[in-house]
């Protein structure tokens, strides 16, 4: 109960001297607050949220329109949650910019953003729904149904993997290097090993209808499933957009949470990924951006290739024509990634203001270009319009590609 943790709160209609607006509102850019929810009062019951490595608070608050605003309190930390703030409201911005092109509007193209509230520097009010459901919960809801241990294809990989690379007790970085020289050269046959083990996981832990099958038993009208396919497809190509041309990399299965009520696809700590030892985006991962079968399968090829592909392509022509226009949002937020690069590595920004300059440029070029090769049409005249993304995908589906991912990455989920 609300009102054993806190009495203001659980008396805040009583209390209160003024209107108070729901939190987040003055986040969504709109160009008045006369029709802002303003505060009824808190709702008694506190939920406990347990999800896969989370743990929070939900608390729910009535407007003054009988509406029920649902908000987590999270304790996150702080160095990344600032950061990932930051890039939401640049999705924000790119929202609305979204919403004025035919493009987008007729597909209904918007990035799903949850709102995000700071209230002290380790305590942050987000907006939850209690329909999220992640692929990593997914995926547990099958083992528990199966009897299939959830850690089982993660052990076997790396069962398979140790037999590449054997832990050996060396003392020297010599002998290290000379243990690692042999291995090195035989990569074909690592890579094979590799696909090996990603097909076996398939066969015997994972098949690529999981999460299929889940929406397909939450949907039982196939009109509302087809709806759910459809919305999910144009969401996923909007989180795929953002997770590609800003270098985003570990998305783990519990950091994807689709809605079971809108079908929308929210990814969470979405963070750049810097480069070791310079401040310059780069995403290692042998993948442009995550799209594995289970995904595959639940799209299904037409949607995949009708929708997402075509979904993607839409998003990137929108907010890179006119040119220019991608480039001024993006730059503000770039230069606080840089700031942030700087203080990590312990070097003060006032004397590296040249090179935060140069940073900040070169990496704004560089989103801008990937941004740009996704929206513009093929040289060669017969070529489909989106032979881009057609090519990204090809690689984000590619076995040997998938294969080569980190094993909590899970590849085949």
């Amino acid at each position: 109960m609300l009102e054993s943790y806190t009495h203001q709160l659980s008396e805040f209609r009583f209390l209160k001297f003024d209107e108070v607006e729901v939190p987040g509102q003055y986040l969504q850019h709109r160009d008045k607050n006369q029709d802002f929810v303003r505060i009824e009062r808190f709702l008694p019951d506190v939920d406990l949220v347990r999800g896969i490595g989370i743990c929070h608070r939900r608390l729910k608050i009535r407007g003054h329109d009988a509406s029920v605003h649902q908000f987590a309190i999270q304790y996150p930390a702080a160095r990344n949650s600032r950061r990932e703030e930051r890039i939401l409201q640049l999705f924000r911005i790119f929202n609305g910019i979204l919403s004025k092109r035919k493009e987008s509007r007729r597909r209904n193209l918007q990035f799903h953003l949850p709102l995000m509230v700071p209230i002290t520097p380790s305590v942050r009010m987000v907006q939850d729904d209690s329909s999220y459901i992640n692929m990593q919960g997914i995926f547990e809801d099958y083992c528990r149904r199966n009897g299939v241990n959830k850690d089982e294809p993660v052990l076997f990989s790396i069962e398979k993997l140790r037999a590449l690379a054997p832990v050996q007790d060396v003392l020297t970085p010599h002998f290290y290097h000379v243990l690692l020289t042999p291995i090195q050269k035989n990569i074909d046959h690592a890579n094979s090993i590799r696909l090996e083990t990603f097909a076996a996981i398939q066969d015997k832990y994972v098949p690529p209808t999981i999460v299929l099958d889940y929406f397909r038993a939450t949907y039982p009208s196939f009109a509302d499933f087809w709806t759910f396919r459809r919305t999910f497809s144009y969401q996923l190509a909007a989180l795929t957009f953002m997770a590609y041309i800003l270098y985003m990399n570990t998305r783990y299965p519990h950091k994807i949470s689709i809605s079971r009520a809108t079908g929308r696809v929210w990814g969470s700590e979405l963070i750049p990924a810097m480069a070791v030892g310079k401040p310059i985006l780069h995403n290692p991962e042998p993948v442009p951006f995550r799209l594995t079968p289970n995904l595959q399968t639940l799209m299904g090829p037409l949607a995949t290739e009708g929708i997402f592909a075509p979904a993607v392509m839409a998003i990137a022509r929108c907010l890179t024509e006119p040119e220019g226009e991608l480039e001024m949002q993006l730059s503000i937020f770039m230069r606080d990634e840089m700031t942030h690069w700087f203080t990590q590595q312990h070097r003060p920004v006032s004397e590296g203001a040249i090179a935060l300059r140069e940073a900040v440029q070169q990496n704004s070029d560089a989103v801008v270009k990937r941004a740009t090769s996704l929206g513009s049409l093929p040289s060669v005249h017969n070529l489909p319009a989106n032979q881009t993304v057609v090519d990204l995908v090809a690689i984000a589906v590619n076995p040997v590609k998938l294969c080569q991912t980190d094993p909590l990455w899970m590849a085949y989920l």
